[in-house]
């Protein structure tokens, strides 16, 4: 009796350890954040590489549908978005997704979100969170929140 039951314990046991071992921690989206000179400022970029199959959505996102890409700068105060980043990619689609029952503009592969600060910024590091949900054409992953800091010289 007693080894029928410690069969049964190391069998269990065996069966939770390998379920933990195959499990995988999905994090289809990395990103980067770096400055550049543009135009007419200092553009910050957040540049999302996306791996295939998986995409992100816009920050223009109706109710009722997925969590939108936003950002949230902490530092420094003056900092206020008036309006959206400017999103900046060849892989965007503008079309009918079948799980929110919505027509949605989502990025795969990779995009750019670029905030152009005005050329006499006084600042010398912006930090702050975004926030983003992906999804693939069979399940949507929690949304996720990403700190950022960007360095200015």
């Amino acid at each position: 009796m007693k080894v029928a039951l410690l069969k049964s314990i190391l069998l269990i046991s065996f069966f939770w350890i390998s379920l933990a071992a195959g499990a995988q921690v999905l994090d289809p989206v990395k990103w980067d954040f770096h400055v550049e000179q543009g135009e007419f400022g200092l553009d910050l970029i957040f540049h999302a590489s996306i791996e295939n199959s998986w995409y992100l959505y816009s920050q223009d996102v109706p109710e009722f549908g997925p969590i939108p890409t936003s950002f949230h700068f902490e530092s420094p105060l003056e900092i206020k978005l008036d309006s959206f980043l400017l999103e900046k990619s060849s892989h965007a689609q503008q079309k009918y997704d079948e799980m929110f029952a919505l027509d949605l503009l989502k990025y795969s592969k990779e995009v750019d979100f670029i905030y152009t600060l005005d050329p006499k910024f006084p600042a010398k590091e912006i930090s702050g969170y975004l926030e983003f949900m992906c999804c693939d054409d069979k399940q949507c992953l929690a949304p996720k929140t990403i700190p950022f800091i960007f360095k200015i010289n």
